[in-house]
């Protein structure tokens, strides 16, 4: 064991005085008092460790946090920029109130204020009156109070063309519930406007227009029709949308015209047409449809537009007009156009049927005399009932016809003899023997008859009735109120 050793010499004595103590005795307390100090100083030190590692720690974090917040504020200011609308954001509060402090790209193309001009000024500053008043105003109502405001204004600013634009503003409220901000967001919307404007007008055209409208879709189903089409028709939209039209109760009569129709359409894109249709009561219409196809951007059939004029009365006028053209105005027989058109179909069936016919021109007998003694208008009505009793004496199949004045001709058709003509005239001659009651006056009127026979005495209608004529004047020669044959009958026979 080691010892610490201390001598001492006694002054008055002989002695010498030995203390001794162990080392560990000895150092005991220093050795404690070192390892309590080298505790702290270990603690103190692991301390500033963790500290500093700590410290190194949150920097680190608050450095990546940093950054994060960067590319965050980086993305923002990039997404803010590229919204189409223009967002700003002005300050109500005290010191700042009334200032931008955020402002996009965006409001530049709109307004022609951008970040540049805007940040840290005023509407004052940036905007002309009166709409930097306005702005101020619905601040005061938003601050009074606080809920979003959708607001559409006219906006004719300097140097800009005049726009319509849609404002959302919203508040942004404190930690206290007072309105710190105020966030505007502002859309052009004049051409959506426009276009609002052009689909509201296409749809009041739709509705409003007297033309039947039918609107498919690529397979040809309804998808749409307007008032017209159920007024024009008797159709409701419930019978015709959601079917195929050819399939629909407003079906095409010819399908084979309508599938031929519809491939047109889809060649050249639209086509016109006079068409068939049917009126839900049964009565036929006449009906001029202009068809178009819709594209899409592609090139691929979108719709079917189909619009249905009604033009029966335009047909009925027509025919009207055909018939006037056709017709002899006074007694309603066809006149000498038609007269010939049907002579020479009669001769072109005769011919191809190896049949007979007869051709007879009949002559009033003193109609000049009636004329003079009872005026033009008793000769009139004259001429009507003799054309009556012309129509009675002979077949449906038959033609009857006024050359003019008081001449008129008959058509037989499928004669079997000459004795079927003679049949005719006897009958006429029989009809004519009774008096003409005519505005008061009884008149007494007897015709004249030639008949010339086909092919005997021709084959060519104008020869036909050159030779009925001749035959008439002999009938005349012979006295009158009679017939004649241009060729002897029991010669034909």
């Amino acid at each position: 064991v080691m010892r610490i050793v201390a001598y001492r010499k006694l002054a008055d004595y002989p002695f010498i005085v030995t203390a001794a103590q162990s080392t560990n005795e000895a150092l005991e307390d220093f050795y404690q008092r070192r390892n309590n100090y080298l505790s702290i100083a270990a603690a103190v030190s692991l301390v500033i460790l963790v500290f500093f590692a700590v410290v190194t720690i949150l920097a680190v974090r608050l450095q990546r946090h940093r950054s994060k917040l960067k590319i965050q504020r980086r993305f923002l200011e990039t997404l803010v920029d590229n919204i189409p609308s223009g967002i700003t954001v002005r300050s109500m509060r005290p010191g700042t109130f009334g200032r931008y402090v955020l402002c996009n790209e965006s409001n530049r193309l709109i307004f022609g204020i951008g970040p540049k001009e805007a940040l840290g000024n005023t509407v004052l500053d940036v905007m002309t009156s009166p709409y930097a008043e306005q702005i101020m105003e619905f601040d005061r109502q938003l601050l009074a109070s606080p809920m979003v405001q959708d607001i559409v204004q006219v906006h004719d600013l300097p140097g800009r063309e005049p726009g319509i634009y849609h404002l959302l503003r919203a508040p942004i409220f404190g930690a206290e519930g007072q309105v710190d901000y105020i966030m505007t967001s502002a859309t052009d919307i004049t051409q959506e406007r426009a276009r609002t404007d052009e689909l509201e007008l296409a749809s009041k055209v739709f509705e409003t227009t007297a033309d039947a409208i039918v609107i498919s879709d690529a397979d040809d189903r309804v998808v749409m029709v307007n008032a017209a089409f159920t007024k024009l028709t008797g159709y409701d939209a419930q019978e015709i949308v959601g079917r195929i039209l050819a399939e629909s109760p407003f079906r095409p009569i010819d399908v084979a015209e309508s599938v031929a129709r519809m491939e047109r359409q889809l060649r050249d894109g639209f086509v016109t047409a006079e068409v068939s249709r049917v009126r839900k009561n049964g009565t036929p219409l006449s009906l001029w449809v202009t068809a178009s196809s819709v594209r899409n951007a592609d090139g691929t059939l979108r719709n079917n537009v189909r619009v249905f004029t009604d033009i029966s009365l335009l047909k009925e006028t027509q025919r009207k007009l055909e018939q006037l053209a056709s017709l002899d105005s006074l007694t309603g027989v066809p006149n000498r156009r038609l007269l010939h058109d049907r002579l020479e179909q009669a001769a072109r069936r005769a011919q191809r049927n190896k049949k007979e016919m007869a051709v007879m021109f009949i002559d009033l007998d003193g109609f000049k005399n009636v004329n003079d003694t009872l005026g033009h208008n008793v000769g009139d009505l004259l001429l009507q009932q003799v054309a009556l009793r012309l129509q009675m004496c002979i077949r449906l199949s038959d033609s009857i016809g006024r050359l003019g004045g008081d001449e008129f001709v008959i058509i037989l058709e499928d004669t079997r003899q000459p004795a079927d003509a003679m049949v005719v005239c006897e009958r006429i001659l029989t009809a004519f023997a009774s008096p003409f009651v005519l505005d008061g006056h009884r008149v007494a009127a007897t015709a004249s008859i030639g008949i010339a026979i086909y092919p005997e005495d021709g084959m060519e209608p104008a020869e036909l009735l050159k030779k009925a004529d001749v035959a008439m004047y002999r009938a005349k020669q012979a006295g009158r109120k009679q017939f004649k044959f241009f060729s002897d009958p029991l010669m034909l026979a």
